[in-house]
């Protein structure tokens, strides 16, 4: 994508909706060299640090990925606000959870009241981010099989006739093989960071 390319909100949620990876990219590109700056300036004025705005960035455009691919979500305003109002929430979130109160100066950027429920979004999104991470690990037909029933969402049908099953039901009962090694992953996991 050209430094000097310009894109509308229509153009974003063109993008950010293309099953093509490259093209959410080119709107991340764009997204980050059109308003990461701003999104610093507020965080690093308001009691942060560049790393903080590194973090809170990246879980802004979490949002805004999952916000702006609903096909029944309106933009209301400029995309450069609407991931700075974003930012600015998960901000202020985070400075209530370290007991820190601060009316935050937005004096180089407008922005818009984002409901509450950003940061269950963000946990969501994360343990989301931890469950395919977990399927990764899991070893032949398991990782397919999965990744067809919960990503592809193909019936079990389907998916006997793509991993060559001779029947649906071997293709239940290997999903359901496949769910305990990946429950048992997770406990681990859980146990292990417990004891950390």
């Amino acid at each position: 994508m050209k430094a000097n390319m310009t894109y509308n909100n229509k153009d974003i949620l063109t993008l950010i909706r293309s099953p093509l990876a490259k093209d959410q990219d080119k709107a991340f590109m764009y997204l980050y060299r059109n308003t990461y700056k701003t999104v610093q300036a507020m965080i690093t004025r308001n009691n942060g640090k560049e790393e903080d705005a590194k973090d809170v960035f990246q879980d802004a455009l979490i949002v805004v990925h999952k916000n702006l691919r609903k096909e029944d979500f309106e933009l209301s305003c400029q995309i450069g606000t609407y991931v700075y109002s974003i930012a600015r929430n998960l901000w202020l979130k985070s400075l209530r959870n370290k007991k820190v109160h601060l009316n935050i100066d937005d004096q180089i950027h407008d922005f818009i009241e984002i409901p509450e429920d950003t940061d269950a979004f963000i946990l969501r999104a994360q343990r989301q981010d931890q469950l395919e991470n977990m399927v990764q690990h899991l070893k032949g037909d398991c990782k397919r099989v999965l990744k067809l029933y919960y990503y592809e969402r193909l019936k079990m049908f389907d998916i006997a006739n793509k991993m060559g099953y001779s029947t649906e039901q071997v293709a239940k009962n290997k999903k359901s093989s496949c769910l305990k090694k990946l429950r048992h992953l997770l406990t681990k996991q859980s146990i292990l960071q417990n004891s950390i």
